[in-house]
Order: structure tokens, then sequence, then C-alpha cells
């Protein structure tokens, strides 16, 4: 998991299907369409995590690379996680992100800016009424 963190970290040219990574590495590199953003860095004095969870019947992880201003890579994670759905991963994924931040150098000297991919759940952590909990 770690070493297809950094693949993705390193390789801004490349999209990585997650899916394939884990039986054929190699085909799982696909070049870069040109829908594909560039990754923008945060404001001076912020720090910002790149986070992504993957979610199947059996199993659930996650993982983020965290890099300042100049787009340095200052810490990366990647862990198994208990979940119930695609959302709710994400939504883990967020919360592990979090747990994982207070224990980097950075915590305390810069804001943090978290990107996921699911804006579903980065809404709920926005708005306490589009929750689906109370």
């Amino acid at each position: 998991m770690r070493v297809m963190i950094w693949v993705k970290a390193e390789n801004k040219d490349l999209v990585l299907n997650v899916g394939d990574w884990w039986s054929q590495p190699q085909l799982s590199l696909i070049p870069s369409s040109p829908l594909e953003t560039e990754w923008i860095p945060p404001a001076e004095g912020t720090v910002k995590f790149n986070v992504d969870g993957s979610f199947s019947e059996h199993q659930a992880g996650c993982g983020g690379v965290l890099r300042n201003f100049k787009g340095d890579v200052t810490a990366i994670f990647s862990r198994p996680i208990n979940s119930f759905g695609a959302d709710f991963t994400e939504l883990i994924v967020i919360r592990t992100t979090l747990e994982f931040f207070k224990g980097t150098k950075e915590f305390g000297k810069a804001l943090l800016e978290i990107e996921s991919n699911l804006q579903v759940v980065l809404n709920w952590l926005k708005d306490i009424t589009a929750r689906p909990w109370r």
C-alpha cells in the first residue's frame, strides 16, 4: 500500500488503477487523460493531505500523502480499516487522516487542508444538515 501511495505521489503524469495494483502492478499504470487535473499546492503555512479509501465486500483500507506548500512529501500513511460501505469508508479515511496528522511535526504549526475524491463526505463535514445521522 505504501509503495502504491508513493507511486501515486511521485508520478503525477500517471493514473493508478487501484483495483489492478494488487494483481498486475505494471498494468495498473495508465497514461493520464486530458481530463486529469493537476495537483494544486496549498498556500504557504498550510499542508495538504490527499487521501483515498478503498472498499470491497470483505475489506477496506485507506491511505494518504501529506505535502507542504512546496509540494514536498512530508508524511504518508496506509492502513486497513473496518467499514460498511464506500461513503462510510471515506468518512473513516478522513478521521484516520486527522488522527495521523496529530502525530506529525506539522501539527499545531500549519493549517491542514484535506483533499478527497468523495465530495459527499466533505459536504457532510461542512454541513450538519447534510449528514445521514444525527
